[in-house]
């Protein structure tokens, strides 16, 4: 999940969504609640780690954040060389459009009945990134707004927070962090920045996660169509197609592209496309089937009286 939270336009939700541990997961954040907050006061630890499933959240939590790390510093250099992008830009194109085909497969009712939220949601996730990037320095007030609406995104199953801090202007900015951290520079800032962004995340976990796990109780078929479409149109951000339109910008976070159509296409860029969609296939596949296979070995079928 934490290395693709880290991509524009993958979704760690998705992930989580098709290996079968999303309702798990939505059911531990939405109990931080005024229930869980009196537990604490009186010193119940233990009733407070049982309801919020502590271990759980803890082990993907350092999951997640070893992912990021781990991924933060290969993405921000492929993407920053001029001759790597456009071939990142295709696995990452080849990614979503795998995972979106498969999101598709678990809307329960026909996708016929669902042609109007899943046509809402990739018009406006069409929309959405073709807006012009937000350039500016984020500031730690910036940053936890940012923190806020991008970890939304990323429990959404369709929805990139990544692609999100790009359209915010901020992605660029993060991604560089752990880099220059490294190297020792603007270790104040850096930290400071990061705990604001982390605060913001929290904020945002806590405030939609209840939200989030009303919907999908409850319509549950429209809000995957909706998130299935919106897969679909964030495509347009991640098309490996795309022109230089500040040439003279030296900075890569600063750049601005426009996607476009080319007369014919780098069989490259198509293959590596193509091995992109084949590796989420397999991995989501199987993760799928070990789902599936552990949730039989725990409820076996009753054997019938002869």
């Amino acid at each position: 999940m934490g290395g693709a939270d880290i991509v524009p336009g993958v979704s760690g939700g998705t992930v989580a969504l098709v290996l079968g541990i999303y309702e798990r997961l939505l059911a531990a954040l939405s109990r931080c609640d005024v229930t869980l907050l009196r537990l604490t006061l009186r010193r119940q630890w233990r009733h407070a780690a049982q309801r919020i499933d502590l271990g759980f959240l803890l082990l993907l939590a350092t999951g997640i954040l070893l992912g990021m790390v781990a991924c933060a510093g290969t993405v921000s250099r492929l993407l920053s060389d001029a001759e790597s992008r456009p071939y990142v830009l295709s696995i990452f194109f080849g990614m979503i459009l795998a995972s979106a085909v498969l999101v598709s497969r678990l809307i329960e009712t026909g996708m016929q009945r669902m042609l109007v939220p899943w046509a809402a949601g990739m018009l406006f996730a069409y929309y959405l990134s073709g807006l012009p990037q937000i350039n500016h320095q984020p500031t730690p007030i910036s940053l936890l707004l940012c923190g806020a609406f991008a970890i939304c995104a990323m429990l959404l199953p369709g929805i990139s927070g990544a692609m999100i801090l790009v359209l915010l202007g901020a992605y660029e900015h993060l991604i560089e962090i752990p880099n220059q951290l490294s190297r020792g520079e603007r270790i104040t800032a850096n930290l400071i920045e990061l705990i604001a962004f982390g605060l913001g995340c929290v904020l945002g976990l806590v405030l939609f996660s209840k939200l989030l796990r009303w919907l999908l109780e409850c319509h549950a078929a429209i809000t995957m169509a909706t998130l299935c479409g919106f897969m679909f149109g964030a495509l347009r951000k991640l098309w490996p197609f795309q022109v230089d339109l500040t040439p003279t910008e030296l900075q890569w976070k600063r750049k601005q592209f426009e996607p476009y159509l080319p007369d014919s296409f780098n069989t490259q860029q198509v293959g590596i496309l193509i091995v992109g969609a084949i590796a989420v296939l397999l991995v989501l596949t199987i993760g799928s089937r070990v789902q599936r296979h552990r949730i039989s070995n725990t409820n076996p079928t009753s054997p019938s009286n002869s």
